[in-house]
């Protein structure tokens, strides 16, 4: 489970949040995540709204792409947030929560979309 962080960047909490994040821990905010591994890459995942079945690639890219977006608006509201992430390469990934957990079913690490993936 991560820290959820929706609005005061400035708080005690934030501060608590990014140094939980720099320590491996996740933050999630709104229907996505953010993990840094020790490869030094980061992990961002949004909780698809489509079951396995009804996924197609133009579907996931629609995913993806609202991902890379809430981590734009994320970065903007958040200046912290955006100087720790600094140059740090992410590998966006789509993931299915079917509430005893989820499953990773593609992910975008540059142009295109992958989807024999394991994390």
């Amino acid at each position: 489970m991560g820290i959820r962080v929706e609005d005061g960047f400035g708080s005690q909490r934030s501060a608590a949040a990014l140094e939980y994040l720099r320590e491996g821990g996740r933050i999630d905010f709104g229907r996505c995540s953010i993990a840094l591994r020790e490869s030094g890459t980061a992990v961002a995942v949004i909780a698809s709204r489509w079951q396995p079945g009804l996924l197609n690639e133009a579907l996931a890219a629609e995913e993806l792409g609202a991902l890379e977006q809430a981590l734009e608006e994320l970065k903007e509201a958040w200046p912290a947030f955006k100087k720790q992430m600094g140059e740090t390469r992410v590998r966006l990934q789509l993931s299915y929560d079917y509430g005893g957990g989820s499953v990773l079913l593609c992910e975008r690490d540059g142009a295109g979309i992958r989807w024999d993936v394991s994390d």
